[in-house]
């Protein structure tokens, strides 16, 4: 029992600075989708085996948030309370995904 307690507190730690992470990353929004582009590598001596191409080990990644979907932020909302939770409101609604003309949220800001 005492194994699994450490092991879902190390879990719960892990995700929450996977959070935090995703929510600096977005700029106070938690991105829907995220891309990652390969800024260092070392091309390996060994091929694929079957395609001949020579193979590549990545030393540096760099990600970056796509435009924002409502659906991250939503289900997001699901999971939080209080200053969060009106924070998160707050970062949704002046973001483009807010149409201050119409009064309503899209789906998503433009593509």
């Amino acid at each position: 029992m005492r194994s699994l307690n450490k092991f879902l507190t190390l879990a719960s730690e892990k995700i929450n600075q996977a959070m935090a992470k995703a929510i600096e990353l977005g700029n106070g929004l938690i991105p829907t989708f995220l891309t990652f582009e390969a800024k260092e590598y070392e091309l390996l001596e060994a091929k694929h085996h079957s395609l001949g191409l020579p193979l590549v080990k990545v030393t540096k990644w760099v990600g970056r948030a796509l435009p924002y979907f409502l659906e991250a932020p939503a289900r997001y909302l699901k999971q939080i309370k209080g200053d969060s939770a009106l924070e998160l409101h707050k970062n949704v609604r002046k973001s483009s995904m807010y149409d201050k003309n119409l009064g309503l949220y899209i789906t998503s800001e433009s593509l």
